[in-house]
């Protein structure tokens, strides 16, 4: 047997010639969504019972300060991951709290 062969198959974009140009437009996931949502989420549970914790303005300001330091370009985990330590104190007393702020810091260091 003579000649060529290939064999196989193209998975993805391919160009060929002079000048050949291959472009793939692939939409990733948004890492930061989970941060957000989970921040969304706390924000809305202590909006909705602010009397279970002994200071739900101050819990707020460390979530506001957690979603804002995740989108600083670029983003300050070290600002983020302080804010949610902060947090976790505060919440500790109030149960209902502590999963979702767990929730969030977990968020955070992935």
């Amino acid at each position: 047997m003579g000649g060529v062969h290939i064999h196989g198959d193209n998975h993805g974009a391919a160009a060929a010639g002079d000048h050949a140009r291959a472009i793939v437009g692939e939409r990733r996931p948004d890492p930061l969504a989970p941060v957000l949502s989970a921040a969304r989420r706390l924000h809305i549970a202590i909006d909705t019972v602010p009397e279970a914790l002994p200071d739900p303005d101050a819990a707020l300001r460390d979530v506001n300060a957690i979603a804002a330091a995740t989108q600083a370009d670029p983003p300050d985990t070290e600002a983020a991951m302080a804010a949610a330590h902060r947090l976790l104190d505060r919440v500790t007393a109030a149960g209902a709290f502590v999963d979702a702020t767990a929730k969030l810091r977990a968020a955070l260091a992935s």
